[in-house]
């Protein structure tokens, strides 16, 4: 690829599960694109390859199917089962010398939740829509931003500079909507956790 400018510009086509062989990322909400330099386009190129190949592994797909038919709420899914690939991947590449930047771990995280979407609806799940899959990517965000920063890999100014650049982009408008179906996904999560414990409370009462 040439860089960022291509790749944030056209979206993915996937005749069939699996690493890609030339990843394409689709557009970060709210940003324009950029052209990248040679060294940031090799390591976004790595990032995702590694990230496919760990999604679509069969010992982490059985994992994640487990997560997708468990948990109560698809969008939390699918935001957990991104948010592992990346801190994994993530760990694994600064173990070995070789950072990702926050902007490839910005723009390449968008592109891992769109092919866990892919994955979810191969695992059943249906009429996944494209607000559930942007939902997604910011809860699974917010869960990768934590977790690095406890581990101290990443230093929360360098990244937060790259989120205020694109919420400066989104507009306010934007902001407002992607936070409230943000807080409606945590909501979800939470009654229906609630629902399930009532619900175990009561048959355990039964067989007393």
């Amino acid at each position: 690829m040439n860089g960022f400018a291509q790749a944030l510009g056209g979206q993915q086509h996937k005749e069939q599960p699996g690493p890609p062989q030339d990843a394409k990322a689709p557009q970060v909400p709210g940003t324009e694109p950029k052209q990248a330099t040679p060294e940031q386009q090799r390591v976004y190129n790595r990032f995702v390859g590694l990230s496919m190949a760990m999604l679509w592994s069969e010992k982490f797909m059985a994992k994640a199917a487990k997560i997708i038919k468990a948990h109560p709420n698809e969008t939390d899914a699918m935001a957990m089962i991104g948010a592992t690939i990346v801190q994994r991947v993530f760990m694994a590449a600064d173990d070995q010398g070789e950072p990702v930047p926050p902007e490839v771990l910005l723009h390449g995280g968008l592109e891992v939740m769109n092919e866990v979407a892919t994955f979810a609806q191969a695992a059943g799940v249906q009429g996944i829509e494209p607000d559930e899959i942007e939902t997604a990517y910011y809860l699974a965000a917010d869960k990768v931003r934590e977790g690095l920063i406890q581990a101290g890999k990443l230093d929360p100014q360098e990244l937060a500079g790259q989120f205020e650049q694109i919420k400066g982009m989104a507009g306010e408008e934007k902001l407002a909507n992607v936070q409230g179906r943000l807080q409606g996904a945590q909501q979800k999560t939470q009654d229906a956790l609630l629902s399930r414990g009532k619900g175990q409370q009561q048959q355990q009462g039964a067989a007393v």
